[in-house]
């Protein structure tokens, strides 16, 4: 199961990168997390209705298995990013 948080400023987060621009850590709701892992990435196209809009934008999509601080679990977050800002779109369980 996943929870979807889409784009809102409720999931938007702060995302440090590498010199590649893979995601090494990010922040959200106070807590930071650790990148441990970059699972799979993949481009979203926006949907076809809307490539005229002011809202048509390509997102690159990052699946990452993270760890909050002090905290030895594991989490598997998609976060993505289409200009200079990045939202946690989706958590899974």
């Amino acid at each position: 199961m996943s929870r979807n948080y889409g784009t809102t400023p409720r999931s938007l987060v702060r995302v440090r990168v590498d010199d590649r621009g893979f995601p090494t850590q990010f922040g959200w709701r106070g807590r930071r997390y650790v990148v441990v892992a970059v699972l799979l990435t993949w481009m979203e196209s926006s949907a076809w209705w809307r490539r005229n809009s002011t809202d048509s934008r390509d997102w690159r999509v990052w699946r990452v298995e993270a760890a909050a601080d002090r905290s030895e679990s594991l989490g598997v977050y998609d976060i993505s990013t289409s200009d200079d800002r990045w939202f946690v779109r989706r958590v899974m369980d």
